[in-house]
């Protein structure tokens, strides 16, 4: 007797259905993607199909910090305070295949969340803080006026209140002097997800075929999903989720402790 039909493959049913478009648009076959599949289910302790902060992180002891939180739930598309496959390729495409000007871009937009192009110092200030993440109390608020005033003082040198990006593009030292530590996140999760070889690569073909453009936005508008804007939600969200993921391994006894980082 003949043997029955053969199993679909579940990375191929996930392509067709929630990835095929953005795969085409930056040329990326089930090959290139494979490797984070894989990945993708070797990191969720949980096994649920889906990813929370502490997998992203501590699976690869890679300290957790306030920007690295916010890029999570950027790439959280849903906002559900986890991500899925989709979001995960997405994601990491967008953040660990960019160069420093779409990085730079990326904050930028991040915290210029009524898209008017331009920041105020509250907004500059709060992603300063995002950034950097606060030391002690009264050290760090003199420090953060200090480099706020120094960002100000080289921007926006006619004294307007507002940072433009025409602005922050041309004063690109200063910038990158602000947005050290986010390269140093990118560099750690390049490094621990498949090598910065992989990335390099990657990075170049990204922006061959779509530029700076931001690939978050691709996606959403090639499968009709609402523009994501990060808020309060997203990290209540993301806390419920790492949460629940938390006493579901605690119960299997599966939790390491040890590997959390102080909130």
């Amino acid at each position: 007797m003949g043997g029955g039909a053969s199993k679909p493959d579940p990375l191929d049913i996930m392509i067709e259905k929630n990835l095929k478009l953005t795969m085409e648009k930056l040329g990326l076959t089930k090959k290139d993607i494979l490797p984070l599949w894989k990945e993708f289910h070797n990191i969720d302790l949980d096994k649920t199909g889906h990813l929370n902060l502490d997998e992203i992180f501590m699976s690869h002891k890679i300290p957790e910090t306030e920007w690295g939180r916010r890029v999570f739930m950027e790439i959280d598309i849903d906002d559900d305070g986890k991500l899925s496959f989709p979001e995960f390729v997405v994601g990491f495409y967008n953040y660990l295949a960019a160069d420093q000007a779409y990085l730079q871009k990326m904050a930028f937009d991040m915290a210029d969340e009524e898209e008017r192009g331009k920041l105020s110092v509250d907004q500059l200030r709060q992603l300063l803080i995002t950034i950097h993440g606060k030391g002690p109390e009264k050290k760090s608020a003199k420090e953060l006026n200090k480099k706020v005033h120094a960002v100000m003082k080289a921007m926006d040198p006619q004294k307007t209140g507002w940072v433009t990006f025409a602005a922050w593009q041309k004063n690109s030292k200063v910038a990158a002097s602000i947005f050290k530590p986010a390269e140093e996140l990118q560099q750690q999760l390049r490094k621990a997800y498949f090598g910065k070889k992989f990335w390099k690569k990657a990075t170049a073909h990204r922006l061959a075929c779509i530029g700076n453009q931001n690939l978050l936005r691709i996606h959403e508008e090639f499968y009709h999903l609402p523009t994501h804007h990060t808020g309060p939600n997203s990290f209540n969200n993301l806390l419920k989720s790492r949460a629940s993921a938390r006493e579901d391994l605690i119960k299997k006894g599966e939790y390491n402790s040890d590997s959390d980082d102080e909130d």
